[in-house]
């Protein structure tokens, strides 16, 4: 067996997050490309599948004391916030609990899809692009980077849009 056989970081669970992310963010930077209830479909779907595949992936620890490079620039984010803004037109905001712990149970604060997608497609496309240098190292440090945030972002924010997602579609189909 190859040492690239044996690393973790093309095992096949890698390579299935891999493949879902760089959809991910292929939908997310084309997102004008579909009308809005298609894209919503598409995107519980991936979101969905991503989650999955977030929570099978291996334990990694960082071989570099640094944080990989940055590679989506606050323009980017921009773009993306805003196609996504006009695409979800009205239904772009919406509430759900506070995640600071400072404040009481049950408060509400007022989020947009647009910006929650912005920022799971900055984490996620970061990794994506690291982890296509193909040096293992820098793959390694991407999949610890992004497990990481995972849990301490992204995913709880992948979580929200799809009841976001759901709310939409079960309104649209209760008008019809």
């Amino acid at each position: 067996m190859s040492s690239r056989e044996e690393s973790s970081v093309y095992s096949p669970e890698v390579v299935d997050f891999v493949t879902v992310a760089d959809q991910v963010c292929r939908y997310i930077e084309h997102s004008q490309r579909f009308e809005k209830y298609e894209y919503i479909g598409v995107m519980r779907k991936l979101f969905s599948l991503i989650y999955i595949k977030a929570l099978n992936l291996p334990s990694f620890h960082p071989v570099f004391d640094e944080a990989g490079d940055r590679f989506v620039q606050e323009a980017d984010w921009i773009r993306i916030d805003s196609e996504l803004s006009v695409k979800f037109d009205t239904d772009n905001r919406f509430e759900e609990p506070y995640h600071d712990m400072s404040r009481s149970a049950g408060e509400l604060e007022s989020v947009t899809l647009s910006e929650y997608m912005a920022d799971i497609y900055q984490d996620i496309k970061d990794f994506c692009l690291q982890y296509q240098t193909g040096t293992e190292e820098i793959m390694n440090d991407a999949l610890w980077e992004c497990g990481n945030t995972f849990h301490s972002g992204w995913g709880a924010r992948v979580v929200s849009c799809l009841k976001a997602f759901h709310t939409i579609v079960a309104a649209r189909e209760s008008r019809e």
